[in-house]
């Protein structure tokens, strides 16, 4: 949901409130992310100690006027920048005037400051006003991983060029000849770099909780970065014949763009719901049985029944693996064995694995270290930065939704290469599995789905190959496997 709090006529907070006590996968913006008004954040901040936020110094002019709540620039026009008391004067009771119908929505009263012989009521804010060039950044949260993504410049009108004191009122910030620019890193790293910084200091600060967020800031000649504002609600998924403001950064810099973001949000939101996380958590216990049951023999049919071994070991020829190395689905360590045979010395490799059973053999080769018991989608997003990722035969297992999230964590960590296989599962061999009573083992064939997700930003496809992998003991059918291989560049 959109709404400003109290203000919007369509989908005010009451709305949002109403759909969260009554849908337990609500994937919008939080209605607590959309209470928090810019004075909490800039509280928060000079409590903190950082991200720089406009003074609270009402001695100085010029001085900055707009409301506590609302965005894209509501309640900002020409007035907001005051000069001098009569201005500052004016400008507050133009303001309190608009502000006063939405008043009897709220569920508190406004109280008034005095300043000499001025009244400002708590839902007006001033703060000095910041001189400088305007930026933002989109910052997303992806389970635990908080993703700072390119920081966008506004350019403005050509008419304003020259001018000192332009900022951006709703009139400005959807002229046809305003538009955004996305910065290179190789242009000015240091300014894109600290931007990143700023904005995710500016959104661990305010804690909205929303899944994307974006940070206002303006940057001052002397180079100071200024926060202005951490907007829960960023202009992402703009409507035909808009302008998009927020999208250009998440089209190029988002791993999988519009479709993986969406889809991380609804995977970590099923995370957090009681009743679909007991549900998944039921399929996920039967596939850890079911692999429990026949770990003793895991490694002797799949060396008669599967080309697992000769794979990964081509693979382990073909291609570096130095450094740290996080095997997604490691079952009874395949990969990391292999590894260590050919590189004794390597460091032992962190795993993610459903089945105790499967992660106890894997333990006992001696080439791992840590192993997360539970599914992928659980832990991927807390592993953390990683030179390499790697998941052979495991990733079939998760639907597009958790594939998206696995994959998007993956490129945003990984410093260095990722790697893996997706088989080709048949449609009739899933209806055979159904038919014998395994319903939770239904794999699926994630080709297409890894094609829609695209090469993301900083990466390059190295290798695609697609063999035979193997028989199934079961249904009889060959499955055949695409191994992909990206690195960072």
């Amino acid at each position: 949901m959109w709404g400003e709090a109290y203000e919007d006529h369509v989908a005010r907070i009451e709305a949002v409130q109403y759909l969260e006590s009554k849908i337990s996968c609500f994937g919008g913006v939080p209605s607590a992310s959309l209470l928090q008004t810019k004075d909490d954040f800039y509280t928060a901040a000079r409590k903190k100690g950082s991200p720089i936020v406009p003074s609270n110094d009402l001695s100085r002019f010029p001085l900055f006027v707009k409301p506590v709540h609302s965005y894209a620039s509501h309640g900002i026009d020409d007035s907001s920048l005051c000069f001098n008391e009569e201005e500052l004067k004016s400008k507050i009771a133009a303001l309190d005037a608009s502000l006063a119908p939405h008043r009897d929505r709220r569920p508190y009263s406004v109280k008034s400051t005095r300043l000499g012989e001025l009244s400002i009521p708590s839902d007006i804010l001033v703060t000095e006003y910041i001189r400088g060039v305007d930026y933002f950044v989109v910052v997303c949260q992806i389970g635990d991983t908080v993703f700072p993504l390119c920081p966008e410049k506004w350019r403005l009108p050509p008419s304003t060029h020259g001018k000192l004191d332009v900022f951006l009122t709703p009139q400005m910030k959807y002229h046809a000849e305003t538009d955004v620019e996305l910065l290179k890193q190789d242009n000015d790293p240091i300014l894109y770099d600290a931007l990143q910084s700023t904005a995710l200091q500016a959104w661990k600060t305010s804690n909205t909780g929303a899944y994307w967020s974006h940070v206002d800031m303006r940057v001052r000649a002397n180079g100071e970065i200024v926060a202005l504002q951490v907007n829960p609600m960023a202009g992402i998924f703009t409507p035909p014949g808009i302008h998009p403001v927020h999208d250009p950064s998440v089209t190029k810099h988002f791993p999988g763009g519009h479709r993986s973001l969406i889809n991380c949000a609804l995977a970590v939101q099923r995370i957090k719901s009681s009743r679909l996380s007991r549900e998944i958590q039921n399929t996920h216990d039967q596939i850890s049985a079911s692999y429990d049951r026949f770990s003793d023999l895991y490694d002797s049919k799949a060396s008669s029944q599967t080309r697992t071994v000769p794979i990964i070991e081509e693979y382990i020829s073909m291609f570096g693996f130095d450094g740290t190395v996080l095997d997604l689905g490691c079952g009874t360590g395949a990969f990391g064995r292999i590894l260590h045979q050919h590189h004794p010395d390597h460091p032992k490799l962190p795993g993610i694995e459903l089945s105790p059973q499967m992660a106890a053999r894997a333990t006992s080769s001696g080439a791992y270290g840590t192993i997360f018991e539970g599914s992928i989608q659980q832990h991927v997003s807390s592993i953390g930065r990683i030179d390499h990722v790697v998941s052979w035969y495991a990733l079939q297992f998760l639907d597009e939704v958790d594939l998206n999230f696995a994959l998007t964590t993956c490129f945003i960590n990984a410093t260095q290469s990722i790697t893996f296989s997706i088989d080709e599962i048949p449609d009739k061999y899933n209806e055979d599995i159904k038919e014998a009573g395994d319903a939770h083992m239904v794999q699926f064939n994630h080709v297409a789905a890894v094609e829609r997700f695209g090469v993301p930003h900083g990466w390059r496809l190295a290798h695609r190959r697609r063999q035979f992998a193997w028989k199934s003991a079961h249904t009889k059918y060959d499955v055949y496997s695409t191994v992909f291989r990206y690195e960072r560049v």
